[in-house]
């Protein structure tokens, strides 16, 4: 993305509601300029001045206290199917942090799992599960920005082409709330949401090195703060596919169930 302008997704894939032949490869995979009279403009330069341009480079070296048992525990406490038998079956999971604030990468997106010598393993990355600030300025559906709701979703992801390169597209349907208050904060509903094929994608922010702010690279997908933690991400969703079949469930909790300093 530019330095020197905001884009935001166009895109009718947005609107499904029942899955088409070839799902889409992403809800934020057209971008076009806000143009620079749009009346969001003051309010994004704004938030670039004062806070988005910082360096968020610590989140990237953030430590938590979690543990294998502690994630395992909260699938099975929510009912969660858990893949504990075999190498490489994998459970992938994020974990939406208690900060509303959506520039920030202040959530975790997270892998476990057998490896090919038999050992039990944890990785756990910074990443947001929520749409960037100029997307709940401007949403690109009437309906409102979407926000996927935390939960499970069996076999709903396989690797695919988003925008140019393979990461984890969506192949069956989500539960999404809709942001329509076009403010900066996300705003988090309290139902079961509404299921569709809506490109919510698991893919990185920028193409190398760190991002600083979400911005626009989501409008609702679970977007990887670092590309280099992103790759190894699919590495081990190859090995995962390679052996298991194309389907891969993504579950999504909250800080409540999993609870970890995100600060």
């Amino acid at each position: 993305m530019a330095k020197d302008r905001i884009t935001y997704p166009l895109s009718v894939l947005d609107d499904l509601t029942a899955p088409p032949r070839d799902p889409p490869m992403s809800g934020s995979e057209l971008l076009a300029p806000i143009p620079e009279t749009d009346p969001v403009m003051p309010e994004i330069r704004a938030f670039q001045t004062s806070r988005g341009m910082r360096s968020r480079l610590s989140l990237l070296r953030r430590t938590t206290t979690l543990e294998l048992e502690s994630i395992k525990q909260a699938y099975l406490d929510a009912g969660y199917a858990w893949f504990g038998e075999g190498e490489f079956n994998l459970n992938l999971f994020g974990i939406r942090g208690e900060s509303s604030d959506p520039g920030e990468f202040n959530d975790l997106i997270g892998v476990a799992y057998v490896d090919a010598d038999g050992a039990q393993q944890l990785r756990i990355w910074p990443a947001t599960t929520d749409p960037g600030r100029p997307l709940l300025l401007r949403p690109i559906n009437v309906a409102g920005t979407a926000i996927l709701v935390p939960g499970q979703y069996p076999g709903a992801y396989q690797i695919g082409n988003h925008r140019g390169y393979e990461a984890l597209v969506q192949r069956g349907p989500v539960r999404v709330w809709r942001d329509r208050n076009r403010d900066a904060q996300l705003d988090w509903g309290d139902d079961a949401g509404i299921e569709g094929y809506y490109g919510i994608n698991i893919h990185r922010a920028r193409p190398k090195g760190d991002t600083p702010d979400v911005g626009s690279y989501s409008a609702g997908c679970q977007v990887f703060q670092s590309a280099r933690d992103f790759d190894d991400m699919m590495a081990i969703a190859r090995s995962a596919a390679r052996r298991w079949g194309p389907r891969i469930t993504y579950t999504l909790f909250t800080a409540d169930q999993i609870p970890v300093d995100l600060r």
